[in-house]
């Protein structure tokens, strides 16, 4: 176990580490710990609750610098993925069906009144999941980072 540090500030934690990239120890039998978050107790006194996240602010999973580490809210964690232009919207997530493209040419063809249901057939989605992106209830965030809303 300990760290090795780059010349970018990080301390790579030279331990196991999950798939992710996380560092990760055993302090009891069965009772694994973030090495993240294990540093931000040593760095502030206070455990971060198992319902929060802690933050990378050099976005490398395998640092365990305090100075690089907030512990906060899910909320917050994903919004700063998202403003970092890191998180998996639109056609960036493996589940994606779509393309961007796609999406906005979905709504150029609604817009001209084109219905749902012959969309479908030249989408792999369902009528009901194309009008769920012309009311705006999916793939928002995706068209706001394209540029396209």
């Amino acid at each position: 176990m300990g760290w090795d540090i780059a010349d970018d500030g990080c301390w790579h934690w030279r331990g196991t580490r999950i798939a992710a990239g996380y560092g990760v120890f055993t302090i009891a039998p069965h009772a694994a710990v973030g090495a993240h978050r294990f540093a931000v107790w040593l760095s502030t006194g206070r455990m971060p609750r198992p319902s929060d996240h802690v933050a990378h602010s050099c976005d490398n999973p395998q640092c365990v610098n305090p100075d690089h580490l907030t512990a906060g809210t899910c909320k917050a964690n994903m919004q700063d993925m998202a403003a970092k232009g890191r998180s998996t919207h639109g056609e960036k997530s493996p589940h994606a069906k779509l393309t961007i493209d796609q999406v906005v040419e979905m709504l150029a063809r609604s817009r001209q009144g084109e219905s749902s249901y012959s969309m479908a057939a030249d989408y792999p989605v369902s009528a009901r999941y194309i009008r769920s992106i012309v009311k705006g209830e999916r793939w928002q965030t995706a068209l706001r980072m394209a540029g396209q809303s």
